[in-house]
């Protein structure tokens, strides 16, 4: 799955359901700008990041640094476009 998701997919699917630990309990409270900003960095500290990268994903497992870099994009890529920008 690892393959097909990360290299061989033009783009993640649409409908794919987060999981709910990643969704905060209670959307009415989050603060926009505030979690805008800290995407921001995240992106800019990603980009920036100069050492190798391990890690599992809960769903396409182990990951290299290659592998991270690609999915990370993936799914920026997704979420940006789910939202037209």
């Amino acid at each position: 799955m690892k393959t097909i998701g990360l290299y061989l997919m033009k783009g993640f699917p649409k409908g794919i359901k987060t999981g709910s630990k990643y969704l905060p309990e209670l959307m009415d409270n989050i603060d926009f700008k505030k979690v805008q900003s800290e995407l921001i960095d995240s992106i800019r500290e990603v980009s920036n990041y100069n050492h190798p990268i391990y890690g599992k994903h809960p769903f396409f497992g182990q990951l290299n640094t290659k592998e991270w870099r690609r999915f990370i994009w993936k799914h920026m890529d997704h979420h940006l476009k789910q939202f037209n920008v």
